[in-house]
């Protein structure tokens, strides 16, 4: 299984509190995340609580656009959100999104935190066995 991690981090003037109820509400996604091109689902007008699933239609890097949905496994309002995504782009590809508001400066510290496990394909495992055997005899 290979993970990729994306870390990103602003500070908005806002209080965490705002921000969270910005960011947790899905509807606000279609125009803020340049790849989102629509959400459904009831209640994606509001922040989304612990157990609440939504779907997402991603449009990126010109390919064709795709459905995944989000279910959220942690809210704490003002503070964190944690969204998973069981199959992202495909089965066993798994992704987890960690934001966090942090009060900082009068404002937020924002921090979005974003993994994605992929199955990896048998090649790179036997390229490290042959490695080492190369080395080790």
């Amino acid at each position: 299984m290979r993970s990729t991690t994306a870390y990103n981090s602003i500070h908005l003037t806002c209080s965490p509190q705002a921000a969270y109820e910005f960011v947790t509400k899905p509807d606000n996604w279609v125009g803020t995340h340049p790849v989102t091109v629509e959400v459904g689902g009831d209640g994606t007008g509001q922040p989304a609580g612990q157990g609440v699933s939504w779907t997402e239609m991603i449009s990126a890097h010109g390919k064709e656009p795709y459905r995944v949905e989000w279910t959220v496994t942690e809210a704490v309002p003002g503070a964190r959100w944690v969204i998973v995504c069981p199959n992202l782009r495909g089965p066993g590809e798994y992704c987890q999104i960690v934001y966090t508001f942090d009060e900082s400066d009068g404002g937020t510290e924002f921090t979005r935190v974003m993994t994605i496990h992929s199955p990896v394909n048998d090649v790179h495992g036997q390229y490290l066995e042959n490695v080492k055997k190369a080395l080790e005899g």
